[in-house]
């Protein structure tokens, strides 16, 4: 992760998980920002450099309940519908693995909204980082049936009309052949 005015700082690498690994190195913060991880899953050495060394403010989102440090501002529940989320008060969003998994296979715009809903809390010129391993030459809505906790398979055309054109513009992405073709990706708000 870079820290501009800083530096670089490495991440300790989370055992079998991939895309954090992957998007700390592309990951770009300033000290002080406001920052928003989606679908939090137990990464506190990410957290610990962007609330210590980084002195970022952290919210953190999840679907379950999974009782954040005390420092961290906890959102329970479905992002892609998080109204009361404050307007353009976030300068970075970050989002591991979890873009890909909304709507379980019942709802399938939850991807749209979630963009959109992303869109709406980033400040102008705010960067959204997201991975995901669910990457190949066809878009697929959905892999398994409504109760699995499956995932869309993602294309570029499509990530691109659903996800990047109707609100931000590339700044970087990137292909990894590791866990099943992992994607990282930095968008801009306008």
């Amino acid at each position: 992760m870079l820290i501009e005015g800083v530096g670089r700082r490495e991440i300790p690498k989370v055992k079998d998980d991939h895309e954090a690994n992957l998007l700390a190195e592309m990951l770009v913060v300033r000290p002080g920002d406001k920052v928003f991880e989606i679908g939090v899953e137990n990464r506190w050495a990410l957290h610990d450099v962007l609330e210590g060394e980084a002195g970022c403010e952290l919210w953190t989102n999840n679907i379950i309940d999974q009782h954040p440090r005390p420092s961290e501002r906890f959102v329970f529940g479905d992002f892609s519908r998080a109204d009361d989320l404050p307007a353009a008060y976030f300068d970075r969003v970050i989002d591991v693995s979890a873009l890909h998994h909304f709507g379980a296979g019942i709802d399938t715009d939850a991807d749209v909204r979630a963009a959109a809903q992303v869109a709406r809390i980033l400040k102008p010129g705010g960067e959204w980082f997201l991975s995901f391993n669910n990457f190949g030459p066809e878009y697929r809505p959905w892999n398994g049936p409504p109760d699995y906790d499956g995932c869309r398979t993602y294309n570029w055309r499509e990530f691109e009309r659903r996800i990047v054109q109707p609100h931000f513009v590339v700044v970087e992405r990137e292909l990894h052949p590791v866990g099943g073709n992992t994607f990282t990706c930095r968008l801009r708000k306008p």
